[in-house]
């Protein structure tokens, strides 16, 4: 079961697939986020989940789709106030930039 709430009461690999929703690609920065020396991978982080939990993490990658596409939907809420004026226009134009984007890192993963 997953749970649509922003914490996880069900599967706990909803919690991964967050974390890989908002993390960085391999040496990329995202908006205040810039990756320091040591600054864990993408794999890493999944190989230490893995390690920690002993959970199989093989479909890690349909969890971070899944948590692009949650964020996704919460982020066109206010895009959706915005564009009926109920929220600043600059606040709905960047975060429907930052939904396109989350749908764009999840097609990815589908390839």
């Amino acid at each position: 079961m997953v749970d649509w709430e922003l914490t996880t009461l069900g599967d706990p690999m909803v919690d991964l697939g967050w974390l890989l929703s908002a993390w960085p690609d391999d040496g990329a920065e995202i908006g205040p986020v810039k990756p320091w020396s040591g600054f864990p991978t993408r794999a890493e982080i999944v190989t230490r989940y893995a390690e920690m939990t002993g959970r199989d993490v093989g479909h890690a990658d349909w969890y971070e789709v899944l948590a692009c596409y949650k964020l996704g939907a919460i982020l066109e809420g206010t895009y959706a106030r915005a564009c009926a004026g109920r929220a600043p226009k600059e606040t709905g134009d960047f975060l429907h930039a930052s939904t396109v984007n989350l749908f764009k890192r999840a097609l990815s993963k589908l390839s």
